[in-house]
């Protein structure tokens, strides 16, 4: 059981104003679901926030590597810039190698971090790590 507004950031898809590191954190290693909302009522004393009870279920194979969540962490960093500005210094990348990751990765460079999935930065993962894809 959690805070209300931390359980909406574990469930939050591209595009929610709750969508950030702490959505694609989760998603690499589980699928989130709230399960059940419970008003502040439900407790003595009651809190002075929601709670919600978020279900997680394990993937099979969790997609996660230190690059991949100091990418993630890097990209969500300066939340309302352009990705491409955010990657510009991660690992040492210049803005040009920067744009064509992001080409190669079929991304479109005036793109912010909060409407992009995880198999999003997935595909501009394996383009920096792989400059020759």
């Amino acid at each position: 059981m959690l805070q209300k507004e931390v359980a909406d950031r574990l469930v939050a898809k591209p595009g929610d104003e709750a969508y950030g590191f702490l959505s694609l954190y989760t998603r690499l290693y589980a699928r989130a679901r709230i399960l059940m909302t419970l008003d502040p009522r439900s407790f003595f004393p009651p809190p002075k926030v929601r709670s919600a009870v978020v279900v997680l279920d394990p993937d099979r194979k969790p997609f996660a590597s230190a690059e991949m969540i100091e990418l993630l962490s890097v990209s969500f960093r300066m939340r309302r810039k352009k990705l491409i500005n955010n990657l510009i210094g991660f690992r040492e990348l210049t803005r040009t190698q920067a744009i064509e990751a992001m080409r190669r990765a079929n991304i479109d460079e005036g793109v912010r971090a909060e409407a992009l999935s995880l198999d999003d930065f997935a595909r501009v993962h394996f383009a920096l790590v792989d400059p020759a894809s």
